[in-house]
């Protein structure tokens, strides 16, 4: 009965840490969620397999900016505006080209963890992965986070010490990592 009373409450802790790993993360457009990669824009093609896990932020072709297009079925018909992408079903919609082209595809991953060899994975599952936040911010919120989340009682005196110990580490992280230089103070003479 031990055995199985301390399993679960592993694997409830285990689903903790990454429910609060995963609400921190997509709670802001964080700097460190910033990727890029680069792709083969295959010649006579208009729609390409998504290369990335996350949200594009930009995509260039030959040094252009490709702004994004909504109307995705003007891809497939083809009236879209000049220097546009698009998405569909999964799929990267660009104009087709008359020859292979190189793509840099700038994003905001949806990747929250780390493995042991440092790659991008959707959720920590074993005790070598890691959190995608930063050190030394990432111990603080993903404890007390999970505590609060595990003790959800706000009349507890434990609760009201693991939420201030929570939202300080996340200040500490914003303060760190403003989303732009938007964010930064304007001071002006």
């Amino acid at each position: 009965l031990f055995l199985s009373l301390t399993k679960d409450y592993h694997i409830k802790i285990k689903n903790l840490l990454n429910r609060v790993n995963n609400d921190i993360c997509s709670s802001f457009d964080w700097g460190f969620l910033n990727k890029m990669t680069s792709v083969t824009v295959e010649s006579g093609l208009i729609e390409h397999n998504m290369p990335i896990n996350g949200k594009i932020k930009a995509v260039f072709i030959d040094n252009v900016e490709y702004f994004f297009n909504h109307d995705f079925e003007s891809f497939y018909n083809s009236s879209f505006r000049p220097y546009s992408y698009s998405i569909f079903d999964n799929k990267l919609l660009l104009p087709s080209f008359d020859e292979a082209k190189s793509a840099n595809i700038f994003y905001f991953t949806n990747q929250y963890a780390l493995d042991e060899n440092n790659s991008s994975i959707s959720a920590m599952s074993n005790e070598t992965d890691s959190s995608i936040i930063p050190a030394p911010f990432d111990c603080n919120l993903l404890v007390y986070g999970s505590c609060v989340q595990f003790k959800a009682m706000p009349e507890s005196p434990k609760y009201k010490h693991w939420y201030a110990e929570y939202i300080k580490a996340l200040k500490n992280l914003k303060s760190q990592f403003n989303q732009s230089s938007d964010n930064f103070p304007k001071i002006s003479f």
